[in-house]
């Protein structure tokens, strides 16, 4: 019995392909990334059902999964696959497609604006400014007193610097924002 794939689900697969930087349908889903992952263990869909699903073109599915948000990007997975698929790199691209779609969890919306946080204060100094990154987030998420109480013992102790210590090449860090796209 052969399964037929609506233009939908092709379409889902062949966009995972190609942000993944090689062809689904080479994966034959033999479990050996499941079998290497640390995280395997967390995850609601395993990362080789993950690779059959998105093969499939089960969009909601996969998008709906929490473990592509568990998935530490730690390349195990990759490195085992006998196949040279890219397991960590199609959850990478799963992140991505859920990002440009709008497809977070609460909890994934504020680890973003984290990163984003963190990555606009590098963009500024040249090396993450704590305080600069934690007003950025505090502003991006509306969460101005949830761990206030903290501040003070922080500065106290050092771990929170008023100002910025500069990097000498500066210069290369803004080359790199530019090339790979600002923030929002």
């Amino acid at each position: 019995m052969t399964i037929q794939l609506d233009n939908a689900q092709l379409n889902f697969a062949d966009e995972v392909s190609e942000l993944a930087g090689f062809r689904m349908k080479d994966c034959y889903v033999c479990g050996k990334c499941t079998a290497g992952c640390p995280m395997d263990y967390l995850f609601d869909i395993s990362i080789h059902r993950i690779m059959h699903l998105v093969q499939q073109g089960h969009k909601d599915l996969v998008m709906s999964a929490k473990s592509i948000w568990l998935c530490v990007s730690c390349e195990t997975c990759s490195t085992r696959c006998p196949k040279e698929c890219k397991p960590a790199t199609v959850m990478d691209a799963l992140r991505e497609i859920a990002i440009k779609e709008n497809r977070l969890p609460e909890e994934e919306r504020q680890l973003l604006e984290f990163h984003k946080s963190f990555l606009n204060s590098v963009k500024r100094f040249g090396r993450v400014l704590e305080i600069d990154m934690i007003r950025d987030y505090k502003f991006r998420t509306f969460t101005f007193f949830n761990d206030i109480e903290f501040g003070p013992a922080m500065m106290l102790k050092g771990k929170l610097k008023i100002l910025p210590h500069m990097i000498k090449d500066r210069k290369t860090i803004k080359k790199i924002f530019k090339k790979y796209g600002n923030l929002k």
